[in-house]
């Protein structure tokens, strides 16, 4: 009865109660009547039951997603470099929910917001049928008959429900001339923007009229319709993306979906570093960067060999993360970062080939020893140090390289060889011929040659294409034993002291875990109890081992934990993200990211960044002495000497005993 209220027929309410009472007293009533109510009560309740979430949720991302575009625009600085950023950030967000839009009104002619449109035939249906029961000849109403006798309104109405509105700040009106910005360009973002506009009405308009009730059957929203909505959507963008500059969908997606949920700038900047937005990707990567201040001085300093993290799959050098020009500009040491191949270039997994990328990074510490006096620096004090995978790169370096090791000390942030354990050989191989058998270069039963040979000649997107529908669990294009830069047997290693015997100064981060939480969380996946065995068995306990390996072998050792909470480094509002993974490498070079809605740095911070870089650059100056000269207590575990760098956002260091944070750690005898 509440159907018909909403459909202006109330005055039939009384009606059908009354008939509703002398049908129960129908001696057919159970036979041929019940079934009547129940079935259009049901279909009611359907209706009802997915009008209201998918409504919700497609609404809010539409509303929210509009504000979002809105407001980048208004508070934009008009210039001739951002303005065409700005229009296509608009267009972009009017494609974008187009399709959503699209989806809202597909799904109310489906099964959801239904109350202009199944209601009023399931009513009259309903009516028919009861009709029928009770003798009177009737017809069934057709859509002209439903719209003059007062049902409730379809069709054009209902489109106007799924349009879109375009919105420009005036600002850009009044100084096209002044920005030098052609009429051309001026009509064709706005003809873009019109016709997606004029798509979604249209789109609304077409399905609100042509789409068929299917009589008493309750209709809910297939799945796989949903599906092909979206797949037409990510088609789309993929379209998009070729014609709008840099890649605007994804630079999209990073900069404003993820603000939109976490509502923080700063974690946008550090999210479009990981993901590598607007990087340049090549084969022909093997290149290094160097500052320095030395050059035609004629003298030479410690030299920073920094190797990129990025878990051997992704990084680069030429992250605006590992720029060293305010380090050396505050020390007086040389800084060098270099590419290395990574995922199924660096680490194939094919027979023979070893580990390509660790090779590399061999190769770059060789090019520094040869080179770098030529820029100032002493090839005798080369420090390698990384963070993440490049301090498991460290790692590896220092049991791979025992007989000819060229540096003088590690510096290992966030990364242990078990970062990321290494893949048993034949595993790597298994993945490396599932690979070439996509790419039509054969499998395992194969000529190894022939394979290798076929797969030179494919080029850089269709062998990393192929990789991508390769899955074995979770194995990725990761370092893999060979017996030369990686082995099967660390612990083993490690407790007779087979590995370089150099000094060390390693550590890791107090809330390493929150970054894969928060990234988790984006996808929509909640790990509440994980997250501590996660960081656990990945960082903490491994740091805590290699460090106390080092010292049963006397060699100078240095350890710190990181707990820096910047406001200008926060990642989220919604979840507490604390010193998370690679949260100190900012800092360390003076990277911090800064621009409209990132908090600016404090004094402390600012104070604390200069001390961790004194820090870093007193160990590479003299590996042996330079952080006790710097104040740091040489580490052991029995005594109070971890480093608590940042602790309580403080620009000094504490030191506390070891065992305070690695009771959960089971160390072998």
């Amino acid at each position: 009865m509440v159907s018909y209220d909403e459909c202006g027929k109330s005055y039939q309410v009384q009606g059908f109660c009354r008939d509703y009472v002398t049908s129960r007293r129908h001696p057919e009533y159970e036979s041929e009547i019940r079934h009547i109510y129940e079935e259009t009560a049901n279909c009611l309740a359907a209706d009802r039951a997915t009008k209201s979430l998918p409504v919700f949720v497609a609404e809010s991302f539409f509303i929210g997603g509009w504000l979002i575009a809105l407001l980048k625009a208004a508070l934009s600085e008009p210039s001739s470099n951002n303005w065409p950023n700005v229009e296509v950030h608009s267009i972009a967000f009017s494609g974008m929910y187009l399709w959503i839009t699209s989806a809202v009104v597909l799904g109310s002619l489906i099964g959801a917001s239904q109350t202009e449109g199944s209601i009023p035939r399931l009513l009259q249906a309903f009516e028919y049928q009861l009709t029928q029961v009770h003798g009177q000849l009737s017809r069934r109403p057709s859509a002209t008959h439903r719209e003059e006798s007062g049902w409730c309104k379809t069709g054009i109405e209902r489109a106007i429900h799924g349009g879109l509105n375009n919105w420009r700040p005036r600002k850009w009106s009044s100084r096209q001339r002044s920005l030098d910005i052609s009429n051309w360009q001026m009509v064709s973002y706005v003809m873009v923007a019109l016709i997606a506009l004029g798509a979604s009405f249209l789109t609304a308009i077409v399905l609100s009229n042509f789409v068929p009730p299917h009589g008493m059957n309750c209709r809910h929203i297939p799945q796989t319709v949903m599906l092909t909505i979206w797949l037409v959507s990510f088609l789309l963008e993929c379209g998009f993306e070729l014609w709008l500059p840099q890649g605007l969908f994804w630079a999209v997606y990073c900069k404003d979906m993820i603000a939109a949920l976490m509502n923080v700038e700063a974690g946008v900047e550090y999210f479009n570093a990981i993901a590598q937005v607007n990087e340049t990707f090549s084969e022909d990567c093997l290149t290094l960067n160097i500052w320095s201040k030395n050059v035609g001085q004629g003298r030479r300093t410690g030299v920073l060999l920094f190797v990129p993290g990025g878990g051997y799959v992704a990084g680069s050098a030429n992250a605006k993360t590992y720029d060293g020009a305010k380090f050396v500009d505050q020390e007086d040491i040389v800084v060098v970062t270099f590419n290395y191949r990574v995922n199924i270039l660096g680490f194939p997994g094919a027979p023979g080939t070893g580990n390509l990328g660790l090779l590399d990074q061999r190769l770059a510490v060789e090019w520094v020893r040869d080179n770098i006096a030529k820029f100032g620096g002493d090839p005798s004090r080369i420090t390698i140090a990384g963070q993440s995978a490049g301090g498991g790169s460290v790692d590896y370096y220092s049991y791979a390289w025992t007989g000819d090791p060229i540096v003088a000390g590690f510096i290992a942030e966030s990364g242990t060889v078990q970062l990321v354990e290494p893949l048993p050989e034949d595993l790597a191989a298994e993945n490396w011929f599932n690979t070439t058998g996509l790419l039509g270069c054969g499998n395992a039963t194969s000529n190894r040659d022939e394979v290798l040979r076929c797969m030179r000649l494919k080029n850089v997107s269709e062998i990393m294409g192929a990789t991508t529908q390769v899955s074995i669990g979770s194995v990725l294009f990761t370092p893999f034993v060979d017996e030369v830069t990686v082995f099967k047997d660390y612990p083993a290693r490690a407790a007779v002291g087979n590995f370089t015997k150099r000094p060390l100064l390693i550590g890791h981060n107090d809330f390493e875990a929150s970054l894969f939480d928060l990234i988790q969380r984006l996808k929509g996946v909640v790990l509440p109890s994980f997250w501590s065995d996660f960081q656990s068995a990945r960082f903490f306990c491994p740091v805590a081992a290699r460090a106390k390996i080092s010292t049963q072998y006397n060699i100078p050792t240095w350890r710190y934990r990181y707990f820096g909470d910047w406001a200008d480094m926060r990642l989220s509002k919604i979840v507490p993200t604390g010193a998370y993974h690679g949260a100190e490498v900012n800092v360390l070079f003076d990277t911090v990211p800064h621009g409209h809605g990132i908090p600016g740095s404090t004094q402390e911070e600012l104070k604390f960044g200069r001390y961790m870089r004194g820090a870093w650059a007193n160990f590479v100056a003299d590996p042996i002495h330079g952080l006790e000269k710097y104040g740091w207590p040489a580490y052991s575990s029995s005594t109070e000497s971890l480093v608590r760098l940042a602790y309580g956002n403080s620009s000094t260091t504490s030191v506390a005993y070891p065992s305070i944070y690695d009771s959960s750690c089971n160390f072998p005898a």
